[in-house]
């Protein structure tokens, strides 16, 4: 199983998001009213206002997974700020924006120009800050560096008892560790990092992050060889994101994640059972994104089921989905393409 964040977002964390997501100190509440943003920054009465608007609405487009929207807003911000401090904020932002759709080029150097003034950033910009270089690092392939700067905001994220940005930063920063091949102490710091999340308060942002941990279980199991009580820390971690899911989107990875874990298990008839949960979920919100990983997903537990016809379908609906959204998916990174995409048409 190769979970990544929500479009490009998550993730908190996963990315990916991968995960993903991968979250800052903050975010913008599930659903922002993109419209409500959009008239505060037009009725903002002065420059300085304004750029503080943009901020909350590109914070809230990338949450929507509207990135190349986010950067629009934080260029016109970018030409807005005057203050010394916003030009960092923005610069800073602006960097991490551009890092999701992998233009690292451009993003290294707002994000250098941010690093230049990191004495004058808040605490919460700073922790901002080093996720987005962590991020960069990973496009760039620099997995020790990612795994720095990831430990390095999670350490600034404690020391401001922001759990849940601490909790991301940790994640990436063993999933960096992981990607490096380096498994020392993986099961320990699992269970940590379980427990912690465990522990914040429930909602979407813990749901989300417990997506995560979930990914990082299993693929302990299935890539490290690591004992199978990670894969009931999956379990649990992918039936808690479940039930604490206020969005429909992160219900459905949810649903469709425990799919995935009875398919390992050999579970065909139960997977099929909450796959086809999670495709009904996606396709009410026209998750494309996600769609056809359950689609795909159903196949492969038909074929085993022996209903030949049933998986043919699901996979030729699989692969028209995909159709639609492959380019963004290239967009986002080639390495999420090799494993999201071209598995699928393999």
């Amino acid at each position: 199983m190769n979970i990544a964040c929500h479009r490009v977002k998550l993730s908190l964390i996963g990315i990916a998001l991968t995960c993903s997501s991968m979250a800052g100190v903050t975010q913008p509440p599930a659903g922002s009213d993109l419209s409500a943003l959009r008239g505060q920054v037009t009725s903002a009465r002065s420059p300085k206002i304004k750029v503080a608007s943009l901020w909350a609405l590109a914070d809230a487009q990338v949450e929507e997974g509207e990135l190349l929207e986010a950067q629009r807003s934080l260029r016109l911000a970018a030409q807005l700020s005057k203050d010394p401090m916003q030009r960092l904020g923005t610069a800073l932002r602006l960097g991490a924006a551009l890092t999701l759709t992998g233009n690292v080029d451009e993003a290294g150097v707002q994000l250098k120009s941010a690093e230049f003034g990191v004495s004058s950033l808040s605490a919460e910009d700073l922790v901002r800050l080093r996720q987005a270089e962590g991020q960069l690092a990973v496009r760039n392939g620099d997995l020790t560096a990612a795994e720095k700067f990831f430990n390095e905001a999670a350490i600034s994220a404690h020391r401001m008892a922001a759990g849940p940005a601490e909790a991301a930063a940790r994640i990436n920063a063993l999933r960096a560790r992981l990607d490096q091949k380096n498994l020392a102490q993986l099961e320990s710091s699992l269970d940590y990092l379980f427990q912690f999340v465990a522990s914040l308060p429930p909602g979407e942002q813990t749901a989300q992050l417990l997506l995560s941990i979930g990914d990082l279980c299993e693929r302990s199991v299935q890539e490290f060889r690591s004992p199978l009580d990670q894969r009931s820390h999956a379990f649990d971690a992918f039936s808690l994101a479940q039930q604490q899911a206020t969005s429909m989107a992160t219900r459905a990875y949810a649903t469709g994640y425990l799919g995935s874990l009875y398919e390992d298990e050999g579970r065909s008839e139960e997977g099929l059972r909450l796959t086809f949960q999670a495709i009904s979920m996606a396709q009410s919100i026209n998750a494309q994104d996600q769609l056809y990983r359950w689609e795909w997903q159903a196949g492969r537990l038909e074929r085993k089921l022996g209903q030949n016809r049933a998986a043919a379908n699901s996979f030729d609906r699989a692969l028209f989905t995909l159709s639609e959204i492959r380019n963004d998916v290239l967009q986002s990174s080639r390495h999420a393409f090799s494993q999201r995409v071209e598995p699928v048409y393999l």
